[in-house]
């Protein structure tokens, strides 16, 4: 009742009461390991008062309930104890024992761990807070499952891709007169009734070839294209002239695929530009919209179509092989010569005379009655050339198709003066030739042929002797004597080479690495099959690279040397080749740009 104390309750006392019973199992169920330290209480009394006598200022009844010490008997009840719900603490217990201090009691272990004891909770359900913080609620481990939320960031980012395909597909067909079928299929009431990427599947099967390249080019778009003419090497000289020409007239370059001369081509006889060269990379670094051809054309393969070309009066008579090449690209193209003016050469035969054709050229494309007086011209010349079995077409301003012979140096001998490159000489291709890199996968192919014939992969000068091209400039030049190569005159240039090789690595080298350059090995590739002058190259020390060699072909595959003489050239720390060669000159100019190497010209 209220008011009334008993003394000396224990827990062995009141066994009526719900608290002591509680303290009494924890106690039999685990005993205190360690005993009690001297003078420590081991009975702490703690007062009760009913709530609602609260005010009454009675005292309540209080139970004793034995306590452990720092090292103790029984667990620390460090706080007040609420045994019902109708009862509250008035007070910390008066004999609380302090906290457990590890500096004063040095013999802790494990077996006094409280999780020991199970944790307990009073009839108001509330946990006695016996554990440790390190210790985890086993209730702790029952995790709320997860909300099904559909709409998360990964699912919003793939409804926004699918919406992107779906608005990329209707706009780039439907608008573009693709036809009725490709409306219907890409109507709001299909594609609701369909799978989601079933229409797309649909649109790509059933899509409309095109029956010309015209129609892959942006409606009010300006191009320039040309017809190849020449071996390989002089084919990727046009193409950098033609792409200084698009740039200076505002225009995009369609480029077809090279051709590879007869006799000469192993595989395919014409090859992809973007398999040869990096298109992307040049576009980048020139700013220059270069288009591949292969990437355009129709998809069926045996249509023409025809495409009306300007020309030079002078070569006007000898257009079959210009012809030829645009005819295996499937344009049946017409010739047309521009009376206004020819090839373009200064006095003296020397110089770069691109820049007077591009004024010409820039006049033309910019003067309306100029264009339309060449129109008429062609329409009403007698003197156009077309492919047999074609009628002739005027060329047309969106795609206007202009011959080498407006753009381009006459003849590559008539132009250089001196046996080492001159910038002034080649302005198209500092400007953007020398940014038409090799595609990496050839790049690759290129130095582990070298590195086989040469048994390592340390620098080497490369040598290109080229027959036809001394033979054609002595013819030109009237130098009979001077029409066969002389191995001599190769010696003479390679020994110039490695000593500018030798002198340019003196700075900032050290003497291991001029040793290298000074026992630089030697590649040489000709188109001389004569055994005795090969021969004679050998005994040199030099190394002949023989594409036919089976063992070659066995390990990299059949190669046509107009390819792969390119890069060869390209990666040498010296160069040495043919004057007037197309060859010689575009692998001594990618030698200057590229590895900054000595090159020279033997005539």
């Amino acid at each position: 009742m209220p008011g009334y104390r008993r003394p000396h309750a224990t827990l062995n006392g009141d066994a009526a009461n719900p608290i002591v019973q509680s303290a009494a199992r924890i106690r039999r169920a685990h005993p205190s390991p360690l005993p009690s330290p001297p003078g420590t209480p081991d009975l702490c009394e703690v007062f009760f008062t009913s709530e609602h006598e609260e005010g009454a200022g009675s005292p309540a009844t209080y139970y004793t309930f034995p306590t452990s010490s720092a090292s103790g008997k029984s667990p620390s009840m460090a706080r007040s104890v609420s045994p019902r719900p109708s009862y509250f603490a008035l007070s910390e217990p008066k004999c609380a024992p302090p906290p457990y201090s590890a500096s004063a009691h040095p013999f802790k272990s494990a077996g006094r761990s409280s999780s020991l004891f199970p944790q307990l909770k009073d009839t108001a359900g509330l946990n006695l807070k016996w554990r440790t913080s390190g210790q985890q609620d086993p209730d702790s481990k029952k995790r709320r499952p997860p909300t099904t939320n559909w709409f998360d960031n990964a699912n919003a980012l793939k409804l926004v891709v699918i919406v992107l395909l779906l608005a990329c597909a209707y706009l780039t067909m439907v608008p573009g007169g693709r036809g009725a079928e490709l409306r219907s299929m890409m109507s709001p009431i299909k594609l609701a009734n369909g799978p989601v990427f079933a229409p797309l599947m649909s649109v790509a099967a059933t899509m409309k070839k095109h029956s010309s390249f015209r129609d892959e080019l942006r409606p009010g778009s300006q191009h320039l294209i040309s017809p190849n003419e020449g071996e390989l090497a002089l084919q990727v000289i046009d193409l950098y002239h033609l792409a200084h020409l698009a740039m200076t007239s505002s225009r995009s370059v369609i480029v077809t695929p090279f051709n590879l001369p007869a006799g000469t081509a192993v595989g395919p006889s014409t090859v992809p530009f973007s398999s040869i060269f990096d298109l992307q990379r040049f576009k980048q670094l020139t700013n220059v919209e270069v288009i591949d051809y292969d990437e355009i054309r129709p998809h069926d393969g045996d249509s023409v179509e025809s495409l009306g070309c300007w020309v030079a009066p002078s070569i006007l008579a000898d257009v079959s092989s210009r012809a030829r090449s645009m005819m295996i690209n499937g344009l049946a193209s017409s010739f047309f010569p521009i009376h206004s003016m020819g090839h373009v050469l200064n006095s003296a035969g020397e110089g770069d005379s691109i820049p007077r054709i591009h004024d010409f050229l820039n006049k033309f494309v910019n003067d309306v009655p100029a264009q339309t007086g060449l129109s008429q011209q062609a329409i009403f010349s007698q003197q156009a050339q077309t492919f047999i079995g074609h009628k002739h077409t005027v060329p047309d301003a969106q795609v206007m198709c202009i011959d080498p012979s407006l753009y381009r140096p006459d003849h590559p001998s008539t132009t250089i003066t001196s046996d080492v490159i001159e910038a002034k000489d080649y302005t198209a291709f500092f400007s953007h030739g020398r940014h038409l890199y090799f595609a990496a996968e050839l790049q690759e192919t290129a130095m582990d042929i070298a590195s086989f014939v040469l048994g390592h992969r340390g620098p080497y000068i490369s040598v290109h002797i080229s027959a036809a091209a001394q033979k054609a400039r002595c013819e030109l030049e009237q130098k009979p004597e001077e029409c066969e190569p002389s191995i001599a005159k190769y010696v003479e240039g390679v020994d110039e080479v490695r000593n500018l090789a030798v002198a340019g690595y003196k700075s900032g080298k050290n003497r291991e690495h001029r040793h290298s350059t000074k026992s630089l090995s030697v590649l040489v590739s000709t188109d001389i099959s004569d055994l005795g002058f090969r021969g004679e190259l050998a005994s040199l020390g030099w190394t002949l690279l023989e594409y036919e060699d089976l063992e070659l072909v066995q390990r990299f595959g059949a190669w046509s040397p107009e390819i792969m003489d390119g890069v060869i050239h390209s990666s040498a720390k010296g160069f040495v080749g043919t004057k007037g060669s197309p060859k010689s000159i575009v692998g001594a100019l990618r030698t200057q740009a590229w590895r900054q190497g000595p090159t020279r010209f033997v005539s």
